[in-house]
């Protein structure tokens, strides 16, 4: 599943049977597990590129015909990384937060031009990007064998499918924002997204890092504890 979808406007045909999926014009997957100083800087930048600027890049394709015809949807999926980040998911919750605000700052530009814009935040579930995640923590650390062993969990952790959904609820909230008439600015997927994050956002860092590290602990990824 990509990250951009758009509902493009053909004049004479009901808009909501021009579902295009922003994927098909490039790849917008992508997700690196690592510690913050254990990721490359090219790697860094490619994680940014496909998550947070081929988004825009499609926007900015398909929004002179949305305006000329005063009508078009783009729905942007990003991840409750944005909001919430847990440990080896800086880079990733990066991208995810830049994405997320430029979708809201574009959906405040975009009022009276009869253009909505959504973003759907979803949680862990089996798809793609998560098994980047888990080919991203196969070569060892460089800086620490304490990563080493944190990448191992977490490796091991994050290949139980069985732990995880699968595409077919975000599926049918991307159909959804695509297709109501008015849809939700933001929406999201999975309890994890729906209540963990903005929760676990709200509170204060001095109760929320412990918390996650004891989640991330008991998921499995024991020597990712703070030492």
């Amino acid at each position: 599943m990509g990250n951009t979808y758009f509902a493009a406007p053909v004049p004479g045909v009901p808009l909501r049977l021009q579902i295009v999926r922003g994927d098909e014009a490039t790849d917008t997957r992508c997700a690196v597990a690592r510690a913050v100083e254990d990721v490359s800087e090219g790697t860094a930048r490619r994680l940014m590129e496909i998550n947070t600027f081929a988004a825009v890049r499609i926007a900015r394709l398909v929004l002179p015909t949305m305006r000329r015809c005063g009508q078009g949807r783009i729905v942007n999926l990003s991840s409750a990384a944005g909001r919430s980040v847990l440990p080896l998911g800086g880079w990733y919750g990066a991208s995810r937060a830049a994405s997320a605000d430029l979708t809201h700052a574009l959906r405040m530009e975009l009022t009276g031009s009869g253009v909505r814009v959504v973003l759907i935040e979803h949680g862990f579930h089996a798809t793609g990007p998560l098994d980047d995640a888990v080919r991203s923590l196969t070569p060892p650390s460089g800086i620490s064998t304490r990563f080493t062993d944190c990448y191992r969990d977490a490796a091991a952790a994050l290949s139980d499918s069985t732990k995880f959904s699968g595409p077919e609820h975000a599926a049918a909230t991307v159909q959804k924002a695509l297709t109501a008439r008015r849809p939700r600015a933001r929406d999201t997927v999975g309890m994890d997204a729906r209540v963990a994050a903005p929760l676990i956002a709200s509170v204060p860092y001095a109760i929320r890092d412990p918390v996650k590290r004891l989640w991330w602990a008991s998921r499995g990824r024991r020597s990712c504890r703070a030492s």
